[in-house]
């Protein structure tokens, strides 16, 4: 019937159904909550900070939900609680002048395209990347920010989680193993117009690119080396097998003792989110349910 480019083939028949309808994109991704938390604690005493704090540089976000951008050294749970300030940040644009890096709950917020206060490899910034520089930008020039923005509003998603599965009783700080298998996770659904312009876009060339976004990172190296890598969250290593390598590297920001930026690769030997089901749908319209499909 459809042919994944959001496109409703008739075949010469009108398909009153159809209207208005949206491509549904679902994933059951099982996530083994004691092993991300025993990473966090581990780098953690490797880098001298909070399990928490390592968990906000590879998501983008603290467990508020405020954004790293505005607030990278602490949480800010009132920032958090506020669905406007907490989305009211960009991710390209020239830092303030007097190069505080790390200054908590910036307003107006900083932009950054250093790339310190959210990571290039944050879950958060891979999957919607703003207006960071990409492919899509065509290229440097002076509109080049311009167009990567244009572009990738083009692969954004309707999506939301649904949690599954007890409440871990394992936390970043005092990781906690299940004393038999429980399985607990996420239910992913997205809804959009093109599974393959937008779901498997975001999947392939994003998130699970270690290079993405190169053109972003570009001019911000540390030690002469772009601080990439795969989305630590979600992000697939290429060895994509049940028993390959599943390793994946990638880089974060913190700040040191003299309020300057310090950089660290870290490694991750195993995936903390494992699909183990999904499929792609289509959703009709509520207009179609009300006035076809019923009827």
């Amino acid at each position: 019937m459809e042919d994944s480019k959001g496109e409703v083939v008739s075949a010469g028949l009108r398909l009153d159904w159809a209207n208005d309808g949206s491509y549904l994109v679902f994933r059951r991704l099982r996530q083994d909550v004691c092993k991300f938390h025993h990473f966090l604690n581990e780098k953690a005493a490797y880098l001298n900070t909070d399990p928490r704090k390592v968990s906000a540089k590879l998501i983008g976000r603290w467990p508020s939900g405020a954004p790293t951008v505005r607030t990278p050294e602490a949480d800010a749970p009132c920032l958090g609680d506020n669905d406007d300030a907490n989305n009211d940040f960009e991710f390209n644009g020239d830092d303030p002048p007097e190069n505080h890096f790390f200054k908590n709950d910036v307003v107006p917020p900083f932009a950054d395209a250093t790339g310190l206060r959210c990571p290039f490899i944050a879950h958060t910034r891979k999957t919607y990347p703003r207006n960071d520089k990409t492919p899509g930008g065509g290229g440097p020039g002076p509109e080049e920010i311009e167009r990567s923005e244009v572009t990738t509003q083009t692969h954004r998603l309707l999506r939301r989680g649904i949690p599954y599965g007890p409440v871990s009783p394992s936390t970043p700080n005092n990781p906690l193993p299940d004393r038999n298998f429980v399985d607990r996770g996420l239910h992913f659904l997205a809804y959009q117009t093109s599974i393959e312009d937008q779901f498997e876009f975001v999947t392939k060339l994003w998130v699970n690119n270690p290079d993405f976004s190169k053109e972003a990172a570009i001019g911000h190296e540390s030690e002469g080396k772009l601080t990439l890598g795969h989305d630590p969250i979600i992000g697939q290593s290429k060895n994509n097998k049940p028993n390959g390598d599943r390793t994946r590297e990638f880089f974060i920001h913190l700040e040191d003792d003299q309020g300057k930026p310090r950089t660290k690769k870290l490694t991750a030997p195993e995936d903390w989110v494992i699909p183990t089901g999904g499929g792609y749908f289509f959703a009709p319209s509520i207009s179609a349910l009300k006035d076809v499909l019923t009827k």
